[in-house]
């Protein structure tokens, strides 16, 4: 896990809907880096508790989130 420097931008139905200058970036060897951000960075749209958890021996219990941003929903994006 590393602290990234850059801004990050998440661009979702033609709007940002987070930025931030404070994500983290999860290296694990078989999967592709995974970026964490912090809650606040979520402005531009609602963040709703999803059904469902997953668990990670070295990361432990994940919870996820679905996002809406107008009238488009991601189940379970975040």
């Amino acid at each position: 896990m590393e602290p990234v420097s850059q801004q990050l931008r998440i661009v979702f139905a033609g709007r940002v809907i987070a930025a931030t200058g404070a994500a983290f970036r999860v290296l694990e060897t078989s999967h592709p880096p995974t970026y964490y951000l912090p809650r606040d960075a979520f402005t531009g749209c609602r963040l709703e508790p999803a059904a469902g958890r997953s668990l990670c021996e070295w990361k432990g219990v994940a919870a996820y989130w679905t996002i809406r941003a107008g009238d488009r929903v991601a189940e379970r994006a975040a």
